[in-house]
């Protein structure tokens, strides 16, 4: 979704819609609704497909 072409304003209302429309049951009960500002900080730094060195990175890193 960091990749998608709407604002992240959008973006953080189709998420938030999606969860309570399709799975509020499993929502924490403190649950914050997302954020453009919040958005746009996952957006900076997206997931990416290269999880396999990703992922040899972030072991690397928790057995420093």
């Amino acid at each position: 979704m960091a990749s998608v072409n709407l604002s992240n304003e959008r973006l953080a209302d189709v998420l938030n819609w999606t969860l309570y429309k399709f799975d509020q049951a499993n929502l924490p009960s403190d649950f914050q609704p997302y954020s453009a500002a919040e958005i746009g900080k996952l957006r900076a730094v997206p997931l990416r497909t290269e999880r396999i060195a990703l992922r040899q990175s972030l072991v690397d890193q928790m057995q420093e």
